[in-house]
């Protein structure tokens, strides 16, 4: 037999042990990590230091402390003789204390993340609606923070399925009692009796398979308040003499986040903030979990400790150095085991090897601010922002870099926040917009939800309208069009004159609202190739008076028309019309 009788009475003690750890562990590390993620009180950093102290100590360095302490002679001890409890230690009860005290940062550090991402504005907007801090807790945070709780109970449970030193410590090896599954194995092989610590050990890889495969499985779907983890935050007051900068930022910790507006409106004030070039009088900035700046604690980290990679609009490269020693300037200042990306990869994913031995001064626009853009990857960052890289190039140029900026954003994983007041740049590059005005968050959303609000000044103009990141799913060679499915699985179709492309792919494309036309009926007499039924959401007046501004929904996607009064009134507009939207144009950005 495979496995015998003292073999199941392991696997039953040790499942029985990891599910009443994890339990515990969820009810009083649920309120530890809400904490955590909402304090700035300077407890935090202990705290939290506490907290994955677990994760550095040697299992055994526990096991003997919490030995000593729960012992007949240690003030635990003694406390649960005096309640009549008697000794905890080499009994179950000290299993499932040491166990819960080992494993209690696997939980509390992916509920703190949980939390932490969820931001300040679903609450926010749960107090509006007259929900208690409680009832918001409830009904808000818990849903919201459901994929942290998965992994934690998966985490949890794994990690006390597979301890040994501390269970052996406090537990010692009492059959049906205190040996679990790692300590059955340990039996085993001091028995060498291989045959059966095979089945065991087996058995234990396969479970660590299938916990991983949960895990990664579980990334996949959707975490948070939007589709992108929130995992940087910035609460930034800034006063000079004309102008104040009061915004609470949650930006994704992966993608480009645009910071969109008008010169002035702060962008540029937000990124020095970010990167500790410039010190709001009031900040707390957090970028995945890591705090580095808390005005409250009177914490400050200094630019140069900060892992941020910085380009400026001008390349502003050290005009004394070749493109190399510009390259290497901070890649050397970089220990070489936290060195994210190499000399070779940066030089190739912005074409700049040829530009090695040359001068600053005798590149081009272009030239430099590739090799800009080169250099503050190379520090190796875990946020890289640009504020506005393009603007002092002309249009030749800019549709050089453009290429490369969008290669920054599918080969690499690190975030980015860019600054720009050119809406095509956004709408080509961004994942998701912030739009400011006079200093104050106007919108934050993801791109085609917020270009697409028509309360906001970026539906008005002649460049209003929506993108959509369309997923190939055809082509007709005959006629070289490609078809593009819309988001929603089953979606309308988008046929646009292009050459083929890799089925599956994603291409974003952007529909302009004064290229969308709308009818009663569908009209196949026409020219015009896209013509999807729609339903329309709201309609308002445009900037010029003998428009309107009109949403519409196409299969649970946003989508605008620009159309004068008159056809409105022709059409009899109102919320839920169904109408057919004539699309004249379609442009693919990239």
């Amino acid at each position: 037999m495979p496995l015998d009788a003292s073999d199941l009475g392991a696997i039953w003690l040790t499942v029985k042990l990891a599910s009443l750890t994890t339990l515990i562990l969820l009810v009083i590390g649920t309120p530890i990590a809400w904490w955590l993620a909402r304090t700035r009180s300077w407890l935090r950093g202990p705290v939290g230091a506490v907290v994955a102290l677990p994760l550095v100590l040697p299992p055994t360095v526990i096991g003997f402390y919490l030995l000593i302490a729960l012992g007949p002679h240690g003030w635990l001890g003694q406390a649960t003789q005096a309640l009549g409890l008697g000794s905890v230690v080499f009994s179950f009860t000290g299993l499932v204390i040491g166990s819960t005290v080992y494993s209690m940062p696997f939980v509390v550090q992916p509920l703190q993340n949980a939390f932490g991402a969820i931001g300040q504005r679903p609450l926010e907007v749960a107090a509006t609606l007259r929900a208690s801090p409680w009832d918001t807790f409830v009904h808000v945070v818990l849903p919201l923070a459901r994929p942290g709780f998965v992994t934690a109970s998966i985490l949890g449970f794994a990690h006390t399925v597979g301890e040994f030193g501390v269970v052996l410590m406090i537990g010692g090896n009492i059959p049906d009692k205190t040996r679990v599954v790692s300590v059955q194995i340990f039996d085993h092989v001091e028995a060498m009796e291989y045959s059966q610590a095979h089945w065991l050990a087996g058995a234990m890889l396969v479970f660590s398979f299938l916990v991983l495969l949960l895990l990664y499985a579980g990334r996949r779907g959707k975490a948070g308040w939007s589709e992108m983890t929130t995992s940087i935050v910035a609460r930034l007051n800034l006063a000079r003499d004309d102008f104040t900068l009061d915004v609470d930022l949650h930006l994704p910790g992966r993608g480009i986040s645009a910071l969109f507006g008008h010169s002035g409106s702060g962008k540029t004030s937000c990124l020095r903030c970010l990167a500790g070039l410039e010190r709001a009088a009031s900040a707390y900035i957090e970028v995945n979990g890591e705090v580095w700046e808390d005005s409250a604690r009177g914490y400050f980290q200094a630019p140069h400790l900060r892992p941020v990679g910085y380009v400026f609009q001008e390349a502003s490269l050290f005009p004394h150095l070749s493109v190399r020693g510009n390259l290497e300037f901070g890649w050397r200042r970089v220990a070489a085991a936290e060195r994210k990306v190499s000399l070779d990869q940066a030089c190739q994913l912005l074409g700049i090897g040829h530009l090695l031995a040359r001068r600053s001064a005798t590149l081009s626009g272009g030239e430099a601010q590739r090799v800009g853009i080169a250099r503050a990857l190379l520090s190796s960052p875990r946020l890289l922002l640009m504020d506005e890289p393009l603007a002092a190039l002309d249009g030749p140029r800019k549709r050089e870099i453009l290429p490369y900026l969008e290669r920054l954003h599918d080969e690499l994983d690190i975030p980015l926040v860019y600054v720009s007041h050119a809406q095509d740049e956004v709408a080509r590059l961004a994942d998701h917009l912030v739009l400011l005005e006079q200093g104050l968050v106007v919108a934050s959303g993801p791109i085609g939800e917020t270009l697409a609000r028509l309360d906001l000044s970026l539906a008005q103009g002649e460049d209003a309208g929506v993108v959509f990141e369309g997923l190939v799913v055809g082509h007709d060679p005959h006629y070289d069009l490609l078809d593009l499915r819309l988001p929603g699985g089953t979606g309308p179709l988008l046929r646009i004159a292009q050459p083929a492309h890799v089925m599956g792919s994603t291409l974003r494309v952007k529909v302009q609202a004064r290229d969308v036309s709308l009818a009663l009926a569908a009209d196949s007499t026409s020219s015009i190739l896209n013509r999807l039924p729609v339903h329309v959401r709201e309609s308002r007046p445009a900037d010029n008076p003998a428009h309107v501004l009109v949403s519409l929904d196409a299969g649970g996607n946003a989508l605008l028309a620009r159309i004068t009064r008159f056809s409105a009134d022709q059409l009899g507009l109102h919320p839920g019309q169904l109408l057919f939207a004539q699309i004249k144009s379609v442009a693919l950005l990239g």
